[in-house]
């Protein structure tokens, strides 16, 4: 088994930051890019909620199979990896806003969704 070297790890990996659980970006820092993975989402799909990811790169960290992306998501400018840009699921699997809502203030209070 292969040690791996942190001290020469990817630059990108170094960049990343990752979205809090059930939150949604406000805004973009400066010099950094919103970027989602391929999980289906609607217009305000949390992060975490049923293994959806949303996460920032410095701008020269971005690698080039992420593109701009045109889904809607979040309301802000963002890129997604190519091949899953524009696949909104609205709902998603028929959970609304108010059901979104619901599972991120469980999550808040460390209770149970049902």
């Amino acid at each position: 088994m292969v040690t791996p070297d942190y001290n020469t790890a990817d630059a990108a990996l170094d960049s990343t930051r990752y979205g809090r659980a059930f939150t949604m970006p406000r805004k973009i820092p400066v010099g950094r890019v919103l970027a989602h993975n391929t999980v289906r989402r609607d217009v305000a799909t949390p992060c975490g909620f049923r293994g959806f990811r949303w996460w920032t790169w410095l701008v020269q960290d971005v690698p080039p199979h992420f593109t701009p992306c045109s889904c809607g998501w979040s309301g802000l400018p963002h890129v997604s990896q190519e091949g899953s840009r524009g696949k909104l699921t609205p709902g998603v699997d028929g959970m609304n806003r108010d059901e979104h809502e619901h599972e991120r203030k469980a999550g808040q209070d460390g209770a149970s969704t049902p």
